[in-house]
């Protein structure tokens, strides 16, 4: 089952392409991990979508403009830390927003849904999942 073009809000984690992220998904935001290390040749990459409630994409939200603050500003040469990913002035707030992010995460309820992902990547980045597996608990 392959469903509509979806949004890709953020990505938090990249290696030859989105590894983890939230996206759209059936017009909820999700997380999005992918199941593997690394890709294997031809085989489409696992990714396991889970749904998110609007607090947690809200904070996503705001972790994801403080790093393009950040990466604004190393571009424009404003700033040549790269330690923190965030500005001295966003570093507080970017330290609260990980540890409720990190509370967040490890408490979802579990989600068995499997599906890869068809990324296309412009400025605004969009996906296409196919559903592998939609075994909810």
């Amino acid at each position: 089952m392959t469903t509509a073009l979806d949004t890709v809000y953020t990505i938090s984690v990249w290696y030859d392409g989105a590894r983890e992220g939230v996206t759209s998904f059936a017009g909820q935001p999700h997380y999005y991990v992918c199941q593997l290390d690394y890709d294997i040749d031809g085989q489409p990459t696992p990714y396991l979508l889970t749904p998110i409630d609007e607090e947690t994409f809200q904070l996503e939200m705001e972790h994801s403009a403080i790093y393009e603050r950040y990466a604004l500003a190393l571009k424009e040469e404003r700033t040549t830390e790269n330690i923190y990913l965030s500005l001295p002035e966003d570093r507080a707030r970017q330290e609260e927003i990980n540890q409720l992010l990190e509370f967040t995460i490890t408490t979802l309820p579990k989600s068995n849904l499997t599906a890869t992902g068809k990324f296309h990547y412009g400025p605004t980045t969009t996906v296409i999942w196919t559903i592998l597996a939609a075994d909810h608990q």
